[in-house]
Parts: structure tokens; sequence; C-alpha cells
């Protein structure tokens, strides 16, 4: 029993040590990032489960015996373990604090159930929300993409259930983008538990599929996003939405493309047979997401440019930086931005900081153009910042559902 818990004890230490520092070694990056994503997601289950096994192998005799030192090495490392995740866990639990020191209002109308923080396999599905799947929004070389719509109880027209606020108006939309390298993922797999809380607060939710590489080149993943829009935009009010009023979320490629979608409006280039639709949105929150294809600050390994340039982009970097460039959220900032949020991962290691540089950079660039003055009026016709000029918008989306002027 005690080099069993030894064992234990290593093994968990090790899938700890790997949630902090995620490998970027070709062969173990996949792998390596799968376990550092469940250890993170589930960390406060991973800790009572660690708990309990240690309790168990101790009270089985993992402390006794000739062998015992084995079994205080492995307490040791299940103690180390076991501090590792209860800092993972008030680490996460300053997220909220620092929304709301960016502005977010505490809390929403209807709250997020405790029991699916307890128990998150139950986010798959939320009272007072109902999703529609499957719905064809575009055919593209004999490929149809497909969208699931959330809405709050009542369907087309919403007409609202008990827990639903009653929202004048058209509802506000929200374009879910998921991520996966832009060669895998799903619709259904990312985003679920963020649309039903929308949902059940009175948005009107879109997750959507996209074609994915290497059997298409980019920009034709972020073309299949602008013909989501374009959909939206023309079906919105069967579903009681908005159809002016669309943001845009995703999480790592999903980001990327989120980001893109934002700065590019009414970019023909991406709107292939639909120029003339109107594809502005109203806001973007983007999630550790890639905003630099061009590698100019280093941080992408050897590997993932490879991956890049040969799945992805299906081009070199050397032969065509103003393409590498284009694909560059960080290259696309313009002073008409919508207001955007940006997330980053801050742990440690070479692979996270990476991305932090990247993303700063980039918000530091978007900050830079949105806040030059220019020519907007305040109250009483005094000149302001565009930056404080764009925060009438983000108070209408925290009131979610008021169209901004």
């Amino acid at each position: 029993m005690p080099a069993v818990l030894l064992v234990i004890g290593a093994l968990a230490l090790a899938a700890d040590l790997n949630a902090y520092r995620p490998t970027r070694l070709r062969w173990l990056m996949m792998p390596s990032f799968f376990f550092s994503w469940i250890v993170i997601e589930l960390a406060a289950w991973w800790l009572v489960i660690e708990i309990a096994v240690t309790i168990a192998a101790a009270a089985g005799g993992g402390l006794r015996g000739r062998d015992a030192w084995a079994g205080w090495a492995g307490l040791a490392m299940m103690a180390v373990s076991v501090a590792a995740l209860a800092w993972l866990i008030v680490v996460s639990g300053r997220t909220s604090a620092t929304l709301r020191a960016a502005g977010a209002p505490p809390g929403s109308p209807v709250p997020f159930p405790r029991s699916q923080v307890i128990l998150p396999f139950l986010m798959t599905r939320r009272r007072g929300v109902r999703r529609i799947k499957d719905i064809v929004f575009a055919e593209v070389e004999g490929q149809r993409l497909r969208l699931d719509i959330y809405l709050p109880n009542g369907g087309a027209g919403v007409s609202p259930g008990p827990q639903v606020p009653d929202l004048p108006g058209p509802r506000p939309g929200i374009l879910q983008i998921h991520g996966g390298d832009w060669s895998f993922g799903d619709k259904g797999k990312e985003g679920i538990p963020l649309l039903g809380h929308l949902a059940a607060n009175g948005w009107i939710g879109m997750s959507v599929n996209y074609r994915l590489s290497p059997k298409v080149a980019f920009p034709a993943h972020l073309q299949d996003v602008k013909r989501a829009m374009a959909w939206y935009r023309d079906h919105a009010a069967e579903f009681g939405a908005d159809p002016d009023f669309l943001c845009v979320t995703g999480g790592s490629a999903g980001a990327h493309l989120a980001a893109l979608a934002a700065l590019t409006p009414d970019d023909a280039g991406y709107q292939p047979g639909f120029e003339q639709v109107d594809t502005r949105l109203r806001a973007a929150v983007v999630w550790y997401g890639a905003y630099d294809f061009t590698n100019r600050l280093g941080t992408w390994a050897r590997h993932e440019m490879r991956m890049l340039e040969r799945s992805v982009m299906q081009r070199k970097l050397a032969d065509a930086p103003a393409d590498f460039a284009r694909a560059s959220p960080i290259d696309r900032v313009r002073a008409d931005a919508p207001p955007f949020l940006v997330r980053v991962q801050a742990a440690p290691g070479r692979h996270q900081a990476g991305g932090v540089r990247r993303a700063c950079r980039g918000t530091a660039r978007l900050r830079r153009v949105r806040f030059a003055p220019d020519r907007t009026r305040g109250r009483g016709g005094r000149a302001v910042p565009r930056g404080r000029a764009r925060r009438v918008p983000v108070g209408r989306l925290r009131a979610a559902g008021r169209r901004p002027a």
C-alpha cells in the first residue's frame, strides 16, 4: 500500500505541474493540453478526489510497514498537489472581482445556478432556455454549415418564461465561435454554459460551425463566420432578436476569428457573394486567442509556425507576409472598432507568457487607436476621447437589450 500511495502522489503532482506548465513539445502538446484542461476546469472535483483517495490509502496501511517511507513521500506529494489545486481555485475565484473592476455589473437578473457550479456536467441544460440544433445557414462547395440557436423559453417570438427578464423591444444577439487550432472542434462542444446563461437573461445566442483546415485555407474560416452573421441579419426577427445588435465571442482559434470578424466589417474579401451585407458588430469578447500570425514577438514555437503555414494558411510566412499580416487582428485594429473585452491566461510558463505578450500588444494598440482624440462629442458638445465615447454601448450591453445610439 505505501507504494500505491507513492504512485498516486506522483501522478497527482505530475498532473498539477502539467496544468501550470503544459509542454510545447510537438508530440506531447495535445495530450498535455487535454489533461491540463481537465485539471483546471475540474479543480474542485480533483481536490475532493485527491483528499478522499489519500485518506483511504493512509487508512489502508499506506503509512505503515517496511516501506512506510514511500507512503510518506506519496503523502508529501499529495499535500503539494492539494495546495496547487487550492491555489488554482483561489485564482479562478478572482475572475469576478477582476470583471467588476473593469466595470462589469455585480451579478445578473437571473443568476448562474450553483448546482451547475458544483456539478458542471449539468451545464449542457439550462432552465428557461430552449436550444434549436443544426440549422443550416449556408452551403459552400457542397458542405452544409450549421448553427444552434439558444432562446429564452417561448421559442420564436420569444414569449419569456417566468425566470427570463422581460426586455423592451427586440433582444440582443451573440455569436459563439468554437476553437480548435482552426482544424477541429464543434459548435456543440464549447460555450454552452455561456450561451445558456445569456439566453436565460434574455439574449438570443448562436453557436456556429465553420469549415476546418487542412481541407480549407484561411480566410475560408472567417468567410463562414461572416456567412453566419449574414444569416443572423436575415433571420433575427424570426427569433425575437434585433438584427442590428450582434456581439461575438470565442476562445483560442475562435477568439482569433471573433476578433477579426469585429475588426473587418464589410470587408468584401471576406464576404464573397454577399458583399453588401452589413457585418458590423456591437462588441467582442475574446478568450486566450491568437492575435499575431507574423510571429514578430517570437512566441510561436517552430512546429506551431509550421502547422500554421502548412495547415491553416497553406503558404509560408516568408513568401506571403502580407497575407499573414491580414490574418492578424493586431494588424487590423481600426479607430471605429467595437468595444473589446480581451481575456488572457496569465499562468506561469513560456507558452502562456507568449500569449499574454501577444494579447497585451494587440490590446495596447487597440486602446491607443480607439482613445485617439477625434470629433466625437460628449454632453454639452465637448470633445471626448473615442474610447470614452465607446463606453455608451458597453453600458447598454449591460442592460441587455437596449440598442446603442
